[in-house]
C-alpha cells in the first residue's frame, strides 16, 4: 500500500505576478542529485546580492510516499522533476549571472543556443499544470488524517471511473488503505470501494 503526499513551502505559489508581469517562472538545471544544493547556494547568493525583490521562490518539489514493508511504514521521498528547480524570478543579466554562475548549476531549460542573451521562461500553462499537480497531492496529505465513518469526501483520481464523485465514508479500511464510500449513481446510492490517497475531506453535504 502507497499513500502520496506533497511536500511543500507553505507559502502559496502563483503563475504570475499580477503587480509585476515580469516575475516569471524558469527552469534550472542542475547536476544529478544536486537539487537541493543548488536551492541552498541560490538562496544564500539570493541573500548576499540583496535580490529578494528579483528572485521570489526558488523550489525543488519532493513527494513522500508512504509505504507499508515488513508491516511498517516507511516514509519514501520521491523527486518528479530530478535535476531540476523552479525559480521564479525577473529575469536580467544580474540575475542571469547569479543563476547560471551558482554552484552546480549546468543552465536553463529552454535555452535555445549559447548566443541567446537570456533564457525563456515556462509559458503559463505548463506552470498550472506542475502547480496544480503538487495541490491535488498536497490536498491528499491534509485529509488523509481526518478519514472516519460519516465524513464526506470527493474522490480525486483522473484514472477512476468515480473521479468528481461526492459521497460519504460508510467503512474505512486502514490496512488495505482504502475506504468504502457511499455515493449515488442513477440517483440510487452505491457502495464503492477506493483507495484512501485518492479522497479529499469535503463540507457536509
Amino acid at each position: 500500500m502507497t499513500e502520496t503526499n506533497n511536500v511543500l513551502n507553505e507559502e502559496k505559489y502563483v503563475v504570475r505576478d499580477e503587480n509585476n508581469p515580469n516575475m516569471r517562472w524558469y527552469i534550472v538545471q542542475t547536476q544529478s542529485n544536486c537539487e537541493n544544493k543548488v536551492k541552498e547556494n541560490l538562496l544564500e547568493a539570493v541573500k548576499r546580492k540583496g535580490f529578494e525583490d528579483k528572485i521570489r521562490h526558488v523550489f525543488n518539489p519532493v513527494i513522500e510516499s508512504t509505504a507499508m514493508k515488513a508491516g511498517k511504514k516507511k516514509v519514501v521521498k520521491t523527486k518528479p522533476f530530478p535535476s531540476y528547480v523552479f525559480v521564479f524570478a525577473e529575469m536580467d543579466d544580474e540575475v542571469f549571472n547569479v543563476i547560471r554562475h551558482t554552484e552546480r548549476v549546468l543552465g536553463f531549460a529552454g535555452t535555445k543556443s549559447a548566443t541567446q542573451v537570456l533564457p525563456r521562461p515556462m509559458p503559463d500553462k505548463e506552470v498550472k499544470n506542475i502547480l496544480n499537480i503538487l495541490d491535488v497531492q498536497k490536498e491528499k496529505e491534509q485529509s488523509k488524517y481526518t478519514f472516519a465513518e460519516g465524513v464526506y469526501v470527493t474522490i480525486k483520481n483522473e484514472s477512476s471511473p468515480f473521479n468528481g464523485f461526492n459521497g460519504k465514508i460508510v467503512k474505512c479500511n486502514n490496512e488495505k488503505g482504502s475506504a468504502k464510500i457511499s455515493i449515488e449513481i442513477f440517483n440510487k446510492p452505491t457502495d464503492v470501494e477506493v483507495p484512501v490517497s485518492d479522497l479529499v475531506v469535503t463540507e457536509e453535504e
